[in-house]
């Protein structure tokens, strides 16, 4: 019979079976996680070579270090945290740096909204969709890589402040604040663009 006490976390479960030596186990929780973590290095680093190479480098050291998770916090955020420093240590050794953005508009607090069009655009439309995603993406690489960061995990993946707080094992009040300050620093960045002078309201 089983209850809310007898619940055990598959991740839990899995990562118990890996440490013990359970290589079909480990397997599982790549699969599991490897299009996530591809994902987020593919937005951070804006090169499908290198988010490759920086998912891979990620599982290898998460199969390296898995004999020393002790279970403190969940295997998704120790994850996510050893994807963000290394993507960010690639980011650090780059002279420029590049990030790829679906986004479409930035709202009036700086957040940056990556939600589609509610109709089809015209060509006309298109092109100025087109044009403002390139504007809004080159105004982000221009971002330092830490302020980028925030808004990788804050508004493109759309994880809270706690989880991100537990990424960066920083205090959630600090993460408000940086998140704050690189949307902060986004927008001014678009703002001083003439470019896009009717999109971005002041």
């Amino acid at each position: 019979m089983n209850n809310s006490n007898d619940k055990i976390d598959i991740d839990e479960l899995l990562v118990r079976k890996a440490q013990k030596g359970d290589t079909e186990a480990f397997e599982m929780l790549v699969s599991k996680y490897e299009k996530k973590i591809y994902n987020i290095s593919f937005r951070m680093l804006s090169d499908r070579d290198e988010a490759a190479d920086a998912a891979q480098d990620v599982f290898i050291k998460v199969f390296r270090s898995l004999k020393n998770f002790k279970g403190e916090s969940l295997f998704s955020t120790w994850l996510y945290r050893i994807t963000s420093n290394v993507c960010l240590d690639i980011l650090r050794k780059r002279k420029s740096n590049v990030v790829s953005f679906d986004a479409e508009f930035v709202q009036d607090d700086g957040e940056v909204k990556f939600e589609p069009p509610s109709t089809d655009p015209g060509v006309e439309e298109e092109y100025e969709q087109s044009e403002l995603k390139k504007l809004v993406s080159d105004a982000v690489n221009e971002l330092p890589e830490t302020h980028r960061a925030m808004i990788v995990m804050r508004d493109f993946e759309d994880l809270s402040y706690s989880d991100i707080a537990r990424i960066l094992d920083c205090p959630e009040g600090t993460i408000k604040s940086r998140i704050s300050r690189a949307r902060s620093a986004l927008k001014s960045l678009l703002i001083s663009k003439r470019e896009l002078n009717g999109y971005i309201s002041v």
